[in-house]
């Protein structure tokens, strides 16, 4: 289950596990191709997160129907 929600710079994707064995993730897309990773870690009592580039996450994204090997994803649209 997942929520989106757009703004004038940025959409905010949260994912929640839905056996509630994990702490929700938000996912914000900015317009400057920044995305960050964000969730609550209990035990420490605060947020973790993580800056990726837009390529970052595509390749992530890919990667998860990938065979073993090295690869380059590209964004439709860009060199």
């Amino acid at each position: 289950m997942y929520t989106v929600e757009f703004c004038h710079d940025m959409t905010t994707i949260v994912t929640m596990d839905e056996r509630d064995e994990f702490n929700d993730v938000e996912l914000t897309l900015t317009d400057s191709g920044a995305a960050f990773l964000t969730q609550y870690d209990d035990e420490l009592g605060s947020s973790e997160m993580l800056m990726l580039s837009e390529q970052q996450l595509l390749d992530l994204l890919a990667s998860m129907n990938s065979t073993e090997g090295l690869f380059r994803a590209k964004l439709r649209g860009r060199r």
